[in-house]
């Protein structure tokens, strides 16, 4: 399953559960985000750029990828690993979680 694709955008809400954010696609609404708070307004902002943050990674990591089609990690890299995982995992990562994959 894929979602829906971008862009996807924020506009205030007077929902009557309170104030707050609604991210729309170009079908509707995909999430609401509850609070009128700058906390609030950073997850919806969040949750709208998504899409292309995704896709973004995509292709980045696609450019990474060697002619053989392996990946790449800089795990061993000690100035990359004092940070915890290389961004090559990070990224890999992150896109099976946004596909709902654990297969990484």
């Amino acid at each position: 399953m894929s979602h829906t694709p971008g862009p996807w955008w924020v506009e205030d809400s007077d929902h009557p559960m309170g104030e707050g954010r609604e991210v729309y696609d170009g079908f509707g609404r995909t999430a609401s985000v509850y609070g009128d708070s700058p906390t609030a307004e950073a997850n919806a902002r969040l949750i709208a750029a998504a899409p292309e943050m995704l896709a973004a990674l995509k292709v980045w990591l696609e450019l990474e990828t060697t002619c053989d089609g392996r990946r790449p990690c800089y795990c061993e890299d000690p100035e990359i690993a004092k940070h915890g995982k290389c961004y090559a995992c990070m990224a890999v990562n992150a896109i099976a979680k946004a596909e709902g994959r654990d297969d990484v």
